[in-house]
């Protein structure tokens, strides 16, 4: 038995509990209640039957931004009900004193709810009443859903779209599980335009489906999709076959389907899109019909040409074949055709052509339009190059006899290229290079002819790759300059103007005149970075020496623009650019067009010369009097100026047909008040009769040729400057009435740099 002292020791380590005061339990009643407010995460706001706010707990202040302090006291529905909502509010509150009961209390609603900045934001509500002694309490529990409202409304608005999306898609939408019952879960509203079912009655028959698919077609589209039921997930499908609509018509689908995630145990599924390929079909049919023929010439297209060319070198590898040879033919000069008289002539002249070739050609042959105003030639049995010449020439021959294209007779001709099979080895692309390569050269000295391809030719080809390279780099580098010719009076031999020429200054072959590298910028386009390069250096220019000299003041500057450049559309805005920046005068600027430039598009260049005169720009008509005949085009275009071709000028008093051409000119222009002034002026005959028959101006070599900027500067120091010099024996320049009126010219170098 326990001592009587262990019993005590135990007695007196055993602890008694307190016993609480109603004070304490009140204290301690309280403490919980204010840690339960203060931890809570949503809004806990009390009010009493007037509406007045009794407690304000933390995550209300966070949330509605006013201090306990500020709320207390207060009546909630003026701080935190939005005004719309605050007269149902109060209404709520009488009927919750009067009846117990009301709409909020013991349930959750969404409502909103006002922040102390006016923000109006959602928040869940649930109301609680208390009942103690007196009146009731009411206890607001709030939570801020902003988070989760937005959510829903982007999930809402993603929703709308996507539905949108799917139901403004060119095909229909369905999602399906293989080989069930009921398979099709959904098929957007697009089924009703393709096979002429709603989708309500497309999705009530699961027999649709299979019903529907051409019996052409069935077993092939029900083997693939038993294929496609062990595919893995992410796995499509696509093919193509034929449905029937309701009505029995025939179309065309396209079917592209993905293995969609299921649940372990769910069917498998497809989600996949059908679209209408009928008219695809249709054309793919009418095109089969047509792959290997051109339509408007009837001649074998490109394809066919290919094929036969590459079957009969495989012929000629095996030794069944003698030589075989193609034929590059294009026709020259046709986009001058097609522009001016328009692409139905042009096309009755491609027909006519076709109808030549093939008429000319024999069993063996295959003429074939290759594209474009391009035709080709497939020669075989040949035993020489010669016999290619003598076909190319015979052809050649036919095809400059006048043409029929509507009420007119066209008189044409082709430049051709001949490749010949060289060894077993050539493939057909290769041939049909060679002879683009040759009929490439034909066009580069002279058109009209036929050439032979030779090694050396695809060197030059890959010489012109090179050219086109450096030149590129050259407008990147700035290695183009600009020299300068003075154009001067007649009558005191002053410079009056000034013609840009462009250069290039080669960085390994020195400086390089136009005629090396403007006719391949014309060709390839950059013709128009190099005529735009020009413009805005001779201004400048220009305008640096009217500031510099007396006698730089009146002197305008020329420019001779490429049918590029006056044809492109930012022609003006260009020109208006270059003008604005420069701060040179529109009047000191004269831009030189050749007839034929401005009688490619007898619409568009009369309303380009009226815009560039808008800006006070001249403008003059260069080499006048090699082109076309008709004068009446110079009063519709209102241009400026008159330029005496070079050719012209050589033949004064040498030819009498050029002397009474200068003449007339000179007589025209001073008709119309234009300026005229003579170019490739030599010699001293040469000044003195385009004196005496009138022409105020003129420049060539007898002055100076084109010169740097610093040495033209140099004339420009001058007091006085005369630009005449000294008689030989026994010349000398008679007096005359003559005095060249101020003016302004510029050339770039895609024409007058070539000359000089």
């Amino acid at each position: 038995m326990p001592s009587a002292r262990t019993i005590e020791r135990a007695k007196n380590g055993r602890r008694t509990p307190p016993v609480l005061t109603a004070a304490q339990a009140v204290r301690d009643s309280a403490a919980r209640e204010s840690a339960i407010l203060e931890s809570a995460l949503d809004c806990i706001i009390t009010i009493d039957h007037r509406g007045l706010v009794q407690e304000f707990n933390p995550a209300a202040e966070r949330t509605f931004g006013y201090a306990r302090s500020d709320v207390i006291g207060m009546e909630m529905a003026e701080m935190l009900v939005p005004p719309n909502l605050r007269e149902a509010h109060r209404q709520g509150l009488e009927r919750y004193m009067s009846t117990g009961e009301g709409p909020v209390l013991g349930r959750r609603i969404e409502i909103e709810a006002m922040r102390r900045d006016g923000s109006i934001f959602p928040v869940e509500l649930a109301i609680s009443r208390v009942d103690i002694p007196g009146t009731p309490v009411f206890t607001a529990y709030l939570r801020d859903i902003s988070e989760r409202v937005e959510s829903d409304r982007q999930l809402r608005t993603a929703e709308e779209r996507y539905r949108s999306l799917v139901e403004s898609l060119p095909a229909v939408v369905y999602l399906a599980e293989f080989g069930a019952e009921g398979a099709w879960q959904y098929v957007s509203p697009q089924i009703e335009a393709l096979l002429e079912f709603t989708p309500e009655a497309w999705l009530a028959d699961p027999a649709n489906w299979l019903r529907q698919i051409h019996p052409d077609d069935r077993e092939l589209v029900v083997a693939r999709e038993d294929a496609f039921r062990s595919s893995t997930r992410g796995q499509s499908l696509g093919f193509e076959y034929r449905m029937l609509k309701r009505s029995g018509e025939v179309v065309w689908i396209r079917d592209e389907a993905v293995v969609v995630p299921v649940e372990t145990g769910q069917p498998r599924q497809m989600r996949g899109v059908i679209v209408d390929i009928t008219e695809r079909k249709n054309l793919e049919d009418k095109l089969s019909r047509h792959a290997f023929y051109d339509t408007l010439t009837g001649l074998p297209n490109r394809t066919l040409f290919m094929e036969r060319l590459e079957h009969a070198i495989a012929r000629r590898a095996r030794g069944a074949g003698d030589l075989i040879a193609v034929l590059f033919l294009d026709i020259d000069d046709f986009k001058v055709i097609n522009d001016t008289l328009g692409h139905a002539a042009g096309d009755l002249l491609l027909a006519s052509v076709a109808r030549r070739l093939a008429s000319d050609a024999r069993a063996v042959d295959t003429p074939a339009r290759f594209g474009g105003d391009e035709f080709t030639i497939l020669l075989e049995g040949l035993h020489g190059p010669h016999e290619a010449l003598a076909v190319a020439e015979r052809i050649a021959q036919h095809l400059a006899e006048p043409i029929q294209v509507g009420d007119r007779d066209l008189t044409t001709s082709v430049s051709v290229g001949i490749g010949m099979v060289s060894d077993e080895t050539v493939s057909a692309e290769d041939l049909v290079r060679q002879a683009d390569i040759a009929m490439y050269r034909a066009k580069q000295d002279g058109k009209a002819r036929a050439k032979l391809y030779d090694d050396q030719m695809s060197v030059d080809a890959w010489r012109r790759l090179e050219l086109d390279r450096e030149l590129r780099r050259a407008i990147e580098r700035s290695e183009l300059r600009v020299h300068y010719q003075p154009v001067v009076d007649l009558g005191t031999g002053a410079i009056v103007e000034v013609e840009a020429l462009v250069r290039w200054q080669h960085p390994e072959r020195g400086l390089l005149m136009p005629v090396e590298f403007v006719p391949f910028a014309e060709s390839n386009g950059l013709i128009t970075q190099i005529d735009a390069f020009v413009v805005r250096e001779a201004c400048r220019q220009v305008r640096a020496w009217g500031r510099r000299y007396a006698s730089g003041r009146r002197i305008g500057v020329a420019v001779n623009l490429s049918p590029r450049e006056f044809h492109a559309p930012g022609l003006v805005d260009m020109v208006t650019s270059t003008l604005r920046d420069t701060g040179l005068e529109p009047s000191r600027l004269k831009l030189e067009i050749t007839e034929s430039v401005m009688m490619l598009d007898g619409r568009l260049a009369p309303s380009i010369v009226r815009s560039l005169a808008e800006l006070g720009v001249q403008v003059a008509i260069d080499d006048f009097g090699i082109g076309y005949s008709g004068l009446d085009y110079v009063k519709r275009f209102a241009v400026n100026a008159l330029k005496i071709d070079r050719s012209f000028v050589a033949g004064l008093g040498r030819r009498k047909e050029d002397t009474a051409i200068v003449s007339a000119t000179v007589a025209f222009a001073k008709a119309l008040d234009l300026e005229v002034m003579a170019e490739g002026i030599e010699n001293f005959d040469q000044l003195e009769l385009l004196r005496e028959l009138g022409c105020t101006s003129g420049q060539g070599f007898l002055f100076s040729p084109g010169v740097p900027p610093a040495e033209l500067e140099a004339m420009l120091r001058k007091r006085r400057p005369s630009l005449f010099p000294k008689a030989p024996a026994g010349k000398r320049l008679r007096d005359t009435d003559q005095r060249a009126r101020p003016g302004s010219s510029m050339k770039n170098a895609s024409r007058s740099g070539i000359r000089t």
